[in-house]
């Protein structure tokens, strides 16, 4: 019987980004991005972005599970894998396993930003009272003027909103239905919190949300020092026109890295490659 083999390049393709979940035994994996130098059938050689992995981190681990998910011009495209070998904190290769799913709902459209956020977590946790919160604290938003955002880093920061100190850009797994993001403080699944999520689109935007934590688990495997949590939340109430502008402006930032993608494996334009 001839072997049933996954095409995985119609899937995935050099120079495109990555992200991927290296889980180790005891609960505790390594979440990095990465990408794609080179793939040929089930093999694929990654380049970690960033400043690496101590190769120490993954020395021992080959034939540990990966979770291997990037974005397509159609949609999310995710997968599991295996460790194989690492060349130096900045390189690593993995063996594609099984079929690959592809999401192409919009409700599943996920996308890692760097955006400004702002959370906090009411004292009073039952439904009427947070939604009550939440509402009084949309209204107000929508009263203010628009954030002042500016370069920073990877992502836009904001300054002077609400005698708030500047609200820096950080790393956010972000959906229509909810968001992924790292912080210092432990939330236990179902706490409510009141996220507002700012936009950097014409005119900026402040997207004032009620969330509720999915899961939150210590990153243990982290080159920072200090205790770090990664925080599932899902959107228990968010305005539809807000949810709108928010995967418009995902969709947005994917076109936009799916045309620096283009721009590199193309330098001199669509007719470089013909």
């Amino acid at each position: 019987m001839a072997k049933n083999t996954v095409p995985y390049g119609k899937y995935f393709r050099i120079s495109q980004q990555i992200r991927l979940l290296i889980h180790f035994r005891e609960n505790k994996h390594l979440d990095i991005n990465a990408e794609i130098s080179s793939i040929t059938g089930d093999f694929v050689l990654l380049e970690i972005l960033g400043d690496g992995i101590p190769e120490k981190e993954l020395a021992g681990k080959k034939g540990s599970r990966v979770s291997f998910s990037g974005i397509s011009e159609t949609g999310i495209c995710k997968c599991n894998a295996l460790l194989e070998q690492t060349s130096g904190p900045k390189q690593i290769s993995l063996r594609l396993v099984g079929d690959v799913d592809e999401q192409q709902r919009r409700e599943y459209f996920r996308l890692d930003v760097f955006l400004p956020l702002l959370y906090i977590i009411p004292e009073q946790q039952h439904n009427k009272a947070v939604t009550d919160m939440w509402r009084a604290r949309r209204e107000n938003t929508l009263s203010l003027p628009a954030p002042k955002m500016f370069p920073s880093g990877s992502g836009y920061c904001v300054i002077e909103w609400q005698e708030n100190e500047d609200i820096l850009p950080q790393s956010i797994n972000l959906s229509g239905g909810g968001f992924r993001f790292r912080n210092h403080q432990f939330a236990a699944p179902g706490t409510r919190m009141l996220v507002d999520l700012f936009l950097p689109v014409a005119p900026t935007r402040v997207i004032s949300t009620l969330a509720e934590v999915i899961r939150c688990n210590e990153i243990a495997l982290r080159l920072e020092k200090g205790t770090c949590f990664s925080t599932a939340m899902r959107f228990l109430e968010i305005d539809e026109n807000d949810r709108e502008t928010l995967i418009s402006f995902l969709f947005m930032e994917q076109r936009k890295g799916l045309m620096e993608i283009r721009e590199k494996s193309f330098p001199g334009g669509a007719d470089a490659s013909r």
